[in-house]
């Protein structure tokens, strides 16, 4: 499979995007005071952790591959955490809370939700990588975007329900529970079909546009228009 996203330039993007959000978190609580936006860097944190199991899961895989029995368990710990990468684009709700701020707070939230989009997609290839000598290449692409899409679902609980990945571990039955309840009976006045399809999309959209590398065309066009002038 033709590498989408090269190993090492990835990670350097993310950690430098990771500084950036911690100095910029910073830099708003010196200028007032106000420490509250620090959660985002546990978001952060919390976008990372897909991206740590995805690039065990291939480093692991390159060396021998894995038994079915122990792929499984760990693709599901995967899933079940992929969808905090994404979730930080939902903290621009947060923007607004100090209206002299309202221009800093949306670049501040935007970098952080950037973080978390480059490791939702960098972790996305590196299973992809995984699961495409198993699944073929078709095979691979629709679990991508069956793990897109099951984070926009993702996006939903932890958003709207309130949840986190680890209550699945903690509180499993109650976690269901609550679930299926708000399926059949949504808790709140966000429907869970029309927010899970509306950040799905987003998410496969994004994914599109990285997979078949959408730019190379305007790419192509700059460079024959340079070559032209040269």
């Amino acid at each position: 499979m033709k590498r989408m996203i090269p190993s090492d330039p990835a990670r350097k993007v993310i950690a430098g995007l990771t500084l950036l959000s911690a100095a910029v978190i910073t830099l708003r609580f010196a200028r007032t005071g106000y420490a509250h936006y620090y959660f985002l860097l546990w978001n952060i944190f919390l976008a990372l952790v897909p991206l740590f199991i995805g690039g065990y899961l291939r480093r692991r895989e390159e060396k021998s591959p894995l038994r079915r029995e122990k792929l499984l368990p760990l693709l599901g710990l995967w899933l079940l955490f992929l969808p905090n990468a994404p979730y930080i684009v939902t903290d621009f709700i947060h923007v607004g809370s100090s209206p002299e701020m309202i221009a800093f707070d949306t670049v501040m939230i935007g970098i952080c939700a950037l973080t978390g989009l480059v490791a939702c997609y960098r972790t996305i290839f590196d299973i992809e990588a995984i699961t495409t000598p198993r699944l073929g290449s078709r095979g691979a692409a629709l679990f991508s975007a069956f793990a897109l899409a099951l984070s926009g679902y993702g996006v939903y609980i932890g958003r709207v329900l309130r949840l986190n990945s680890w209550d699945a571990i903690i509180h499993p039955f109650d976690t269901i529970a609550l679930l299926l309840t708000d399926l059949l009976m949504p808790i709140s006045r966000y429907s869970p079909w029309t927010v899970t399809v509306a950040v799905a999309t987003y998410l496969l959209l994004g994914y599109l546009v990285i997979r078949y590398e959408v730019w190379k065309p305007v790419q192509n066009l700059t460079r024959a228009d340079r070559q032209k002038k040269s």
